[in-house]
């Protein structure tokens, strides 16, 4: 019987739809052009669609065994064979597609900028080199300093810590994608102190389709440009630390602003009240830029026990890249969460050291508590705060 139903785990369906469809929304505009939703739809009728039939025939196989052979139909064995037929087909046409569009794709511009602020040029605009795989696509720019900048030793290791490119639609928001990034500097050598003016950088970039809860990723496929960002001008909360200050660690000798990440501290005491508490007293660190609140240190015996991300941090991003003002419906795709609400105008979701807060008002229903799908959350509801400990 457990033989069986392997067998009927690779069985066929008659429904399942070609491709050849198009029934996507994928643009054939963007920069793999007409080969963008022809993979997009192959791709997800490998491992979405034939796969759900499968699961379907499992269903159906379970329904029709005969108890005492362990057997089932010869329908669903016949519909098994036609199933992984087609799932095999279709794979060697993908490869042999990629290489194809690889071949064809080699040396295409894709359009190439520098963020505000920072001191870049660009020489050279990101290439295709090439796609592989199923499906992986690797460019190719070269970008000049403008300015000389200090150096940093942990560049001559992780030289993807100095610049990054971002992937971003046509409303210059960062599309979902897996990207990985190798800087490189021309002429190889790292130096210790400064980058002179007029320092180059290769920058390679690879970005791959991916997979989420609802499907096939459609980042790859809805790149308008990639955006290349300097490290003095980002900050990643992670590892337990955000500039200066480090969790469970003495908050002291704090410097009095750090470009780009605050302009001035303060250091609160507020003494509170309730029914149900009676009085208690919280302190914390107010980071302030451009006379926007960017993040608190609450601190409990003078050591920092969390970091809080406010309006003014939107150059502060977690390990994954989510931000304040990034789209709540994208995090709650992105991100499975168990979402609650504190019934003081915040719904939230936490997702291992992170809690991301979003006002209940942007919820589509009033009357709801919490988001169940992306669609309970408003268009253009923003993530407000990110709390991390």
């Amino acid at each position: 019987m457990g033989a069986a139903i392997v067998c009927i785990t690779m069985a066929a369906c008659n429904d399942v739809p070609s491709n050849s469809n198009n029934n996507s929304d994928i643009p054939s505009d963007g920069i793999l052009g007409e080969y963008g939703p022809y993979f997009y739809d192959m791709m997800t009728e490998i491992d979405i669609t034939i796969p759900q039939a499968i699961k379907e025939l499992i269903k159906k196989g379970e329904e029709e065994i005969d108890l005492e052979t362990g057997k089932t139909s010869d329908e669903i064995g016949k519909q098994y064979k036609e199933l992984n037929e087609k799932r095999e087909a279709l794979q060697v046409e993908l490869k042999q597609k990629v290489q194809e569009a690889s071949a064809a794709l080699q040396g295409k511009e894709i359009t190439t900028l520098i963020e505000d602020g920072a001191p870049l040029k660009i020489v050279e605009p990101f290439k295709i080199k090439k796609l592989s795989g199923s499906l992986q696509m690797e460019c190719e720019c070269i970008v000049e300093l403008t300015k000389e900048s200090p150096a940093d030793y942990i560049h001559k290791y992780n030289g993807s810590m100095l610049m990054k490119a971002e992937c971003k639609n046509d409303s210059d928001e960062i599309v979902s994608a897996y990207r990985k990034n190798t800087i490189s500097i021309v002429g190889g050598s790292w130096p210790d102190d400064v980058y002179p003016a007029g320092t180059q950088f290769i920058i390679k970039t690879e970005v791959s389709a991916g997979y989420t809860s609802e499907g096939i990723s459609k980042g790859l496929f809805q790149i308008h440009h990639l955006t290349v960002c300097w490290s003095a001008n980002h900050f990643v909360l992670e590892n337990r630390k955000l500039g200066p200050v480090e969790i469970d660690k003495p908050i002291s000798n704090l410097p009095q602003s750090v470009a780009g990440l605050y302009d001035k501290f303060e250091h609160k005491i507020e003494t509170h009240e309730d029914e149900m508490d009676g009085e208690w007293v919280e302190e914390y660190y107010l980071f302030t830029k451009d006379g926007k609140k960017a993040f608190r240190i609450n601190i409990i015996d003078d050591v920092a026990y969390d970091i809080c991300l406010l309006e003014g941090s939107t150059n502060i991003k977690d390990r994954d890249g989510i931000y304040v003002g990034y789209s709540a419906r994208k995090l709650f795709i992105q991100k499975k969460m168990d979402w609650e609400n504190d019934y003081a105008g915040w719904v939230y979701g936490k997702a291992r050291d992170y809690t991301y807060y979003i006002k209940t008002a942007d919820l589509v229903n009033p009357d709801s508590e919490i988001p169940y799908k992306a669609e309970d959350i408003k268009e253009d509801a923003k993530i407000i705060r990110i709390d991390y400990r």
